[in-house]
């Protein structure tokens, strides 16, 4: 499982994804690269139904969902998952090399009834 990356601003405290040149909250430049857990919560879900670019997970349709770290609740990512996802679910999600940066863990997700 691949952790996610943030940074953590030296001067005000607050966490962000990485490739930030300054702190999105302050402005400060000295910014420190930490791996957190991808322990999150849906924020806010899309089934996309159709795409117009090839599927991030190889099928159609796919979720897109946003998410919320546990580990820094000001980080918000958005992941993809092959099954459907709920708003409120605990989830985990990883990075990922592939078309989307960030994957929810299919076994996690709940499957659409």
């Amino acid at each position: 499982m691949n952790p996610i990356a943030v940074e953590i601003c030296d001067t005000c405290g607050r966490a962000q994804l990485t490739g930030g040149y300054a702190c999105r909250s302050c402005g400060g430049t000295a910014l420190c690269s930490k791996p957190v857990a991808g322990d999150c919560v849906v924020t806010a879900v899309t089934k996309v139904d159709r795409s117009p670019i090839e599927s991030p997970v190889g099928t159609v349709p796919f979720y897109l969902a946003m998410v919320t770290l546990d580990a820094t609740p000001e980080v918000r990512v958005m992941a993809v998952c092959a099954e459907a996802v709920e708003i409120g679910q605990p989830m985990t999600v990883t990075s990922s090399d592939g078309l989307a940066p960030y994957r929810l863990e299919a076994l996690s997700c709940k499957r659409d009834t």
